[in-house]
């Protein structure tokens, strides 16, 4: 921080008047670069929020902790303590005002001092200590406009026994964030987006007095409670003070100064906030207070500039107000919640309510008094257990009404959580009423029922009062481009909406009986008959009566069979068989039947030999060479099989 002409260089200064706030300036290389650090302090819209949930995990440790969480202490163990020196801390959402402190540079911040309110009063010492601090919040912004890469922060967190950098106090926890490309073992750095859509952000403009919109993120930065408790945010409460301080610094910029102490560019980093000029009554009961509420409480953490602020840690108390005054206008946007660590050991979970569909960390106790359903010890809220309450949905196509939650009516119209169908609350959808000549008129749905009409719902009628057109599919399976959805249904077709083209629809086809060869039957469309070597009998027709057992050539043996269902043309034992379409069994050897293939197991070799011998002796009808599986075979029957044998030929 430095001073410019005997005064804290302009951070802090109330941009719309000009007259009163924070200076926290940085020192620069010329006196019209320092000339342009006049005010630095601008209160802004809250143009887009965000919550950034940061949980710490460290490393586990090896070795034992001094501290270690023994259990509740007294009746329903200890509750979490919520302490803010912002009045409206959980007020600030987009449309909410905050103060940007432009002018901080690297190394610098805000600290704020809780007081921890002693369980005994009168005793020597506080015992509510040991605390272990479970959450800290703090805001940060940005007025950097446009499209393009988010707006980065990195950020030290300190958590100090007492008041921090004072005499008795130590430091007990500290932690650095991170690139998380980098250092994934580290905190992640705070990403802000742009403000999109509104006037570029220009330093000079801000400098004027330009109140901008900003990009606002909330951060609620905790360690994992299942870490080694010397890795948690616990304060011993050895300073005696019964104080906890917490304070964040900006540890590295978007785009920092060329040296410590240069001025950044407000429009391309981010900055720490205090409350906007137009505070509400929150908690204190004071509009728009001059000062801070907590003059004592709130401090400034500066580095050594040349004729800058203090250097090191100055309450708002003692730093000096007006026109390039170092004092922050408002308190300090930072919240933290602590429990006594001894209560670490209480067992929390998820607690549903069952009326909004919420979730909260809660012991079973404390769930159960607020009437809500303890998920069971160490169970999370993200993502969310709880079901979600339900309502009436409606259809703002159809008018139909559903009942599901609010975040799956998306696009419907949600009626509130325990709202019902019946009566139906949605209103009666309007569309694009046909008549069977063509014609078009834009009515309720029951309106164009009583007309006769055909109804498409959400649709408007064409030019002319025509109705409009689609794809038509026909019961054949044929499709019918351009026809109304009357036309369609005129000839038994299903209209496939409007607009719709041949090109970008499939119309089912129709089945109808597929014979196999067997005689089988199966009703199936004409693609998958021929798939299957079926005959198609055309569309819609029946398997009743269509399909007759397919007739042809028996071949046995060394013999042939005319006129033989297939299904009767089985197998005998050492005598193969062959089936084939053909009407005759002509007069060659080889064709359709082949005989010297005796046993039919895929052609001429010794085996058909031996298959037919067995045969002959066994006097089988099938070894009478060209017979028909009736007459008795004869020697000279051997002599034909045998001259067949040799001669080969299928």
């Amino acid at each position: 921080m430095r001073m410019f002409n005997g005064r804290c260089a302009g951070r802090g200064l109330s941009v719309a008047a000009l007259l009163v706030g924070a200076a926290l300036g940085s020192a620069v290389a010329s006196p019209d670069a320092r000339a342009a650090d006049a005010a630095k302090s601008v209160s802004a819209r809250v143009e887009s929020f965000a919550t950034q949930r940061i949980v710490y995990n460290p490393t586990t440790r090896t070795t034992s902790s001094t501290i270690r969480p023994v259990g509740p202490r007294g009746p329903g163990g200890c509750p979490s303590v919520v302490q803010s020196v912002a009045n409206c801390f959980d007020s600030i959402n987009v449309g909410s005002e905050v103060t940007l402190q432009l002018g901080m540079v690297e190394g610098e911040g805000f600290g704020s001092t809780y007081a921890i309110a002693d369980p005994n009063p009168g005793t020597p010492q506080n015992e509510a200590f040991p605390i272990e601090v479970q959450v800290v919040e703090f805001f940060a912004a940005t007025p950097a406009t446009g499209i393009g890469a988010n707006v980065d922060m990195g950020y030290t967190i300190e958590v100090w026994d007492g008041e921090p950098g004072q005499s008795g106090s130590s430091l007990v926890f500290t932690v650095t964030s991170a690139d998380p490309n980098v250092d994934p073992g580290l905190p992640p750095d705070i990403s802000l987006p742009r403000v999109t859509g509104v006037q570029p952000c220009d330093d000079l403009t801000l400098l004027l007095g330009g109140a901008p919109n900003a990009s606002a993120v909330k951060v609620q930065f905790s360690v994992d409670a299942t870490a080694d408790p010397v890795d948690r945010m616990i304060v011993n409460g050895t300073s005696g003070t019964g104080l906890v301080s917490i304070v964040v610094k900006i540890d590295r910029h978007n785009q920092p100064g060329a040296t410590a102490c240069s001025t950044v560019s407000f429009c391309n980093n981010a900055f720490l906030c205090t409350e906007g000029s137009t505070v509400s009554p929150c908690s204190t009961g004071t509009s728009n207070p001059a000062t801070p509420t907590f003059l004592s409480r709130n401090w400034l953490s500066a580095i050594a500039c040349a004729g800058g602020c203090p250097s090191g840690f100055t309450r708002f108390s003692n730093l000096s107000t007006g026109f390039g005054g170092c004092r922050p206008s408002r308190d300090v946007l930072q919240q933290i919640t602590t429990v006594a660590s001894v209560c670490a050991g209480v067992f929390q979970g998820a607690c549903c309510v069952a009326s909004t569909g919420g979730c909260t960390l809660q012991t079973t106790s404390n769930c159960t008094a607020a009437g809500g359903t303890y998920q069971g010890d160490n169970t999370v809220c993200s993502p969310n257990p709880c079901p979600q309450p339900t309502g009436a949905c409606c259809n703002t196509t159809t008018g139909a009404c559903t009942i599901t939650t609010s975040a799956s009516c998306a696009g419907g119209s949600f009626q509130g959580n325990g709202s019902s169908c019946t009566p139906s609350p949605c209103p009666e959808p309007s569309g694009a009423c046909c008549t069977g000549t063509g014609g078009c008129a834009t009515l309720e749905q029951s309106t164009c029922i009583q007309l006769a009409g055909s109804f498409i719902p959400g649709v408007a009628c064409t030019v002319n009062n025509t109705c409009p057109l689609g794809a038509c599919c026909l019961p054949s399976g044929a499709c019918v481009a351009n026809l109304s959805s009357p036309a369609c249904v005129a000839q038994g077709g299903t209209f496939q909406g409007v607009s719709s083209s041949c090109g970008s629809v499939s119309c089912p086809q129709p089945v109808g009986a597929c014979c196999t060869t067997t005689g089988s039957c199966t009703s199936v469309t004409q693609a998958v008959c021929q798939l299957f070597g079926g005959t198609w009998q055309g569309a819609f027709s029946a398997c009743s009566g269509a399909c007759a057992p397919t007739a042809g050539v028996c071949c046995r043996g060394a013999t042939c069979a005319q006129s033989v269902p297939q299904a009767s043309c089985s197998p005998l034992s050492g005598v193969g068989v062959v089936f084939s379409t053909a009407t005759s069994c002509g007069t060659s050897s080889t064709t359709p039947c082949c005989f010297a293939d005796f046993d039919k197991l895929g052609g001429i070799d010794v085996g058909d030999v031996f298959a037919y011998l067995n045969a002959w002796f066994a006097n089988s009808p099938y070894a009478k060479f060209a017979g028909d599986g009736v007459a008795s075979p004869q020697v000279g029957d051997i002599f034909s099989f045998l001259n067949a044998w040799f001669a080969g030929g299928c």
